[in-house]
């Protein structure tokens, strides 16, 4: 049998040195898609790592908002403390005012009474005089109606 070359094959080349060629081809090809799937694995790898990333800093942002949403309404409560603190010293404050005024009003009474009290001593005083010059009088009148001489 004449040996067949095989298209674009000269003839008399030996069929291993084809086989040995065909082999290449296919480690080649094999190479190739080994390396595309690696390459894809990488992209694959990079993605999930980029998303991993991603989560990790969505994480850390969720983590900041809720420690920041957390120091506000701390610095609510501290603010509403404080109001509470101011509306009762205002409380105090009034209630201070009002006894104050009430003090002032009974230290008004009181020196009302003190003014009548020593205008009661003073009027008592000029009678208590009056009423010592008519005993005198009397007494001088007793003595001298006692008086013989008289």
């Amino acid at each position: 049998m004449v040996d067949e070359a095989a298209p674009g094959v000269s003839p008399g080349v030996d069929e291993s040195v084809l086989a040995e060629a065909e082999q290449a081809l296919l480690a080649a090809r094999e190479a190739v898609v080994a390396l595309r799937e690696r390459e894809l694995a990488e992209r694959e790898h990079e993605a999930a790592a980029a998303e991993s990333g991603q989560r990790e800093r969505e994480t850390a942002m969720r983590a900041e908002l809720e420690r920041q949403a957390t120091r506000l309404a701390e610095l609510i409560e501290a603010a509403d403390a404080r109001d509470k603190a101011a509306e009762i010293r205002d409380r105090a404050a009034e209630a201070r005012s009002i006894a104050s005024a009430l003090r002032a009003e009974a230290g008004i009474r009181d020196q009302a009474l003190d003014d009548r009290d020593r205008e009661s001593s003073d009027v008592d005083r000029l009678w208590a005089g009056s009423d010592r010059d008519a005993a005198a009088i009397d007494r001088s009148r007793l003595l001298h109606d006692d008086d013989p001489d008289d």
